[in-house]
């Protein structure tokens, strides 16, 4: 196992945990595989039975910010070095197909059909065509007015990409004559004096997290937005995975995954605060576990059970 990188302090985890040599900004999962965004150290794959154990990897020449997948490509948001896709059928041997939206500072992946969206540092989203992903076609980019935070990895009515930017909620209609444009603003700092950073999307409403807050809104019509309700958190909420009903949101800045109860979207409630030893970028579920992205702290496989209510 590699050592721990210069600054970061020892730790110890009660759970399984796999430690890179780069820092573990991005994770995926599919069947018994774990893709990981691992900055310096590329692309990692590894398998996730009975522990956590690196099978394949693929050196990029840029540093790996996100990681998103289906079958046996995968989609790497390679930071300065723009979107590696990889054909990764030989986990073992995984190897570069293409290269996209080079020259960009690439920092998330995400895959709604044939369309990958890619979040850029300039405040800029690229949407790219990949349905041959050994040639994908730039199919536009639309600029926001704020520095990106996140996607959501779900689409609003089949069509609308939602993203938090920080001073607003931008919604970019992807079916849009002309193709793919920003369609709507939520001036939410202007407006509601409120800062979106992570997004998520269920049945048409929307959770958002800024600070150390979570807000949840009726988004059923794109051009209202409608606040349903609120709670708070004592650690800084940033990117959120939903699966069966609960958030799951990784806490970067003050290291820690918050688990947040969704049953009723009137009254989100905090059930549960996770601490880490790293600062985590992502999360995501796969099977019975959560995978958490931790930083130069690796990555960390917990069984769903343990963030249940106490």
């Amino acid at each position: 196992m590699p050592a721990v990188p210069a600054g970061c302090p020892p730790f110890a985890v009660d759970f399984p945990n796999y430690l890179s040599a780069g820092q573990v900004r991005g994770v995926a999962a599919s069947g018994e595989y774990a893709y990981l965004a691992s900055g310096s150290e590329g692309l990692e794959i590894l398998t996730l039975e009975p522990e956590p154990t690196r099978v394949g990897r693929l050196d990029t020449p840029g540093i790996a910010y996100d990681v998103t997948g289906e079958g046996d490509v995968d989609y790497l948001a390679d930071g300065p070095a723009g979107v590696a896709i990889v054909d990764v059928s030989d986990r073992t041997e995984p190897r570069l197909l293409a290269r996209a939206a080079e020259g960009k500072l690439a920092r998330q992946v995400v895959k709604f059909g044939d369309r990958l969206l890619v979040m850029e540092r300039n405040a800029t989203i690229e949407v790219i065509n990949v349905a041959d992903p050994s040639a994908p076609i730039q199919e536009a980019i639309v600029k926001l007015r704020h520095f990106a935070v996140q996607i959501a990895d779900q689409l609003l009515d089949g069509r609308y990409a939602v993203v938090g930017h920080g001073f607003a909620l931008g919604i970019i209609d992807l079916e849009a004559e002309g193709g793919p444009d920003l369609a709507i603003s939520h001036q939410t700092r202007r407006d509601i004096n409120y800062y979106p950073c992570g997004v998520a999307l269920l049945d048409g409403n929307l959770l958002t997290t800024s600070s150390r807050q979570l807000r949840t809104f009726d988004l059923s019509d794109p051009e209202q937005l409608v606040e349903l309700g609120r709670a708070r958190t004592s650690l800084t909420v940033r990117r959120i995975t939903l699966h069966g009903g609960l958030a799951y949101i990784s806490c970067e800045t003050s290291g820690g995954i918050v688990v947040a109860d969704l049953s009723d979207p009137s009254e989100p409630r905090v059930i549960k605060e996770i601490p880490t030893p790293g600062h985590p970028h992502r999360v995501v579920i796969a099977g019975e576990s959560m995978l958490v992205a931790d930083g130069y702290a690796g990555l960390h496989v917990i069984a769903l059970e343990e963030t249940q209510e106490p």
